[in-house]
């Protein structure tokens, strides 16, 4: 029950306006598209938190969102996601290919997908996304594949799990 008030709590934050929070949270919505044979993904991040870990990682200031914004954010964001986010489907490691990002109030939208994917008979996720940088941080990831939505969370001491379909 506590893990499920929490998730709760963790949303009800990252949904709010403001701009402190006291919990870390990211969301991931992962959607298997047969007719266009992809795994659809998107990841909603706080975008002073990720912000402030691209910055660590990298010395680089992005500035996200800003009309600033560093020629290689996209890059860099690509690169941590792919680092952090790993797909195996159906016993094989599976690449995410980065779309494009789009920063919004105090959420930045990441858009990926993974190309090639028929069909998904199995799939095994981890998802270490800022788990180095917060104690507290929990990310929320809804998998919607074969006409079933399943939903788990992956934390500092939890950042893999794998789903079977038949």
């Amino acid at each position: 029950m506590s893990l499920l008030l929490n998730a709760f709590l963790s949303l009800s934050l990252f949904f709010s306006s403001h701009a402190f929070h006291p919990l870390h949270v990211s969301v991931c919505e992962m959607k298997h598209v047969p007719e266009k044979e992809w795994l659809e993904v998107t990841i909603k991040i706080f975008a002073d938190d990720f912000q402030d870990v691209l910055e660590e990682r990298t010395g680089i200031n992005t500035h996200l969102g800003l009309p600033d914004e560093h020629e290689k954010a996209n890059e860099l964001i690509s690169d941590y996601l792919q680092e952090k986010i790993h797909i195996i489907i159906n016993g094989q490691d599976r690449e995410l290919k980065f779309v494009n990002k789009k920063v919004e109030d105090v959420a930045t939208w990441c858009y990926l997908y993974v190309p090639d994917v028929k069909s998904i008979n199995s799939i095994e996720i981890s998802n270490a996304v800022m788990v180095h940088w917060f104690n507290d941080q929990v990310n929320v990831t809804h998998i919607d594949c074969n006409d079933k939505l399943k939903s788990t969370f992956f934390s500092k001491d939890r950042v893999k799990e794998q789903f079977v379909y038949k």
